[in-house]
């Protein structure tokens, strides 16, 4: 009985890229890596349904992006609070507030 060659995701995914770029055609990179066809075809497959998920993992888990958007939150209710408490806003800010039409962008421009 023959075993079945196994190939690592590194390799399944340079042959995909190989073949997606352009640097060789399936049938190339089939002939080059001693490959069937069905089986490039079925890796550039999974790659391709499989891309999204991986590009949304990758924004949900970075703690730097959810800093980020906790900060901007954080900006918006302070200023909020800030333009509540004074009589009247500066003029400057009236302006850019209605150019920007974000809290963010106004104190960004401002300061």
């Amino acid at each position: 009985m023959t075993t079945h060659r196994s190939f690592t995701p590194e390799f399944k995914a340079q042959v995909v890229l190989e073949v997606l770029t352009g640097v060789r055609s399936e049938s190339l990179a089939c002939q080059h890596y001693q490959l069937k066809p069905d089986l490039v075809s079925r890796w550039k497959a999974q790659f391709l349904e499989g891309a999204p998920t991986v590009l949304a993992r990758e924004a949900q888990h970075d703690p730097a992006l959810a800093r980020v958007a906790e900060l901007e939150r954080l900006v918006g209710r302070l200023t909020d609070v800030s333009w509540r408490c004074q009589k009247k806003p500066p003029a400057s800010w009236r302006r850019i507030s209605q150019k920007a039409g974000s809290d963010v962008a106004l104190l960004a421009e401002h300061y």
